[in-house]
């Protein structure tokens, strides 16, 4: 199943598109800014993740945890992505009453963040052309939602398991299994496009799952006493390699040939 559809909140699009273009050039400036994704593939998440624990923890990109003099940056970006969040979250309660019902009732613990809406957690990919893959990461009972921004020209969506390929536009959004179905996206031929996805990491939908009962599980531990949390968190003043090496690992070089697909 893939749904294209368009958001109701053109400023809040607005918004968006100027915080994140605004974010991406400080980011190429502020060498000792970057942190290690997006450097090796222009992306970076945003949120609380609950893979591998039972408890949500925040993602190292919204903790700006390689240089706390980055803190900042995010958290100007994350309160301008807000009416863009609230905006995926009345596009899913339209079209996916049950599934926004579903999200609206996780519980989270005290320290995971809420800045999408009913969505835990965000990526950004930045002119990224992908793989065809599937993200183990995400939750196969979920949806994910991609929202394009910026002034661009390709960059389509693909999905080979259907043959179909989608023309995403700045403001649109499309929702897709992303844990099932097989997707990528062909080369950025103008432009710059930011690509914000709204999903729900594996191990969020564990039942019967409370805040107490997580804490009973980790009764050595004080949830509610963040003191002293922060006392290692390095500040730096000069980059460091991974903030200006270019990696030869990258994930985001391969073409495809188009010719057998459709368009909607």
């Amino acid at each position: 199943m893939v749904h294209l559809g368009v958001l109701d909140d053109h400023n809040a699009i607005t918004e968006a598109n100027n915080a994140v273009n605004s974010y991406y050039f400080h980011m190429i400036k502020e060498e000792s800014h970057r942190s290690k994704l997006f450097w090796k593939d222009l992306t970076e998440h945003f949120g609380a993740y609950r893979s591998y624990t039972m408890l949500p923890y925040t993602s190292s990109e919204t903790a700006s945890s390689h240089n706390a003099n980055h803190q900042g940056c995010v958290d100007n970006l994350l309160n301008a992505l807000q009416p863009l969040s609230n905006s995926i979250s009345r596009f899913v309660n339209q079209h996916y009453e049950h599934y926004y019902t579903k999200l609206s009732e996780l519980t989270w613990g005290p320290f995971a963040p809420r800045s999408f809406g009913i969505f835990p957690m965000i990526a950004f990919n930045f002119n990224v052309i992908s793989n065809y893959h599937w993200d183990d990461n995400d939750d196969p009972n979920g949806l994910c939602f991609v929202v394009a921004l910026g002034d661009f020209e390709g960059g389509e969506l693909c999905f080979p398991q259907l043959e179909i390929i989608v023309e995403l536009k700045s403001g649109q959004v499309v929702a897709f299994p992303s844990k099932l179905l097989l997707h990528g996206n062909l080369s950025i031929t103008r432009g710059i496009r930011f690509s914000i996805v709204s999903y729900v990491s594996k191990g969020f939908f564990l039942k019967d799952t409370k805040d107490t009962e997580m804490a009973d599980t980790n009764n050595h531990q004080d949830f509610f006493n963040a003191e002293d949390l922060n006392l290692k968190r390095t500040s730096l003043g000069k980059p460091r390699s991974f903030q200006t090496c270019e990696s030869d690992n990258k994930s985001d070089n391969r073409r495809y040939d188009h010719g057998k697909y459709i368009f909607i």
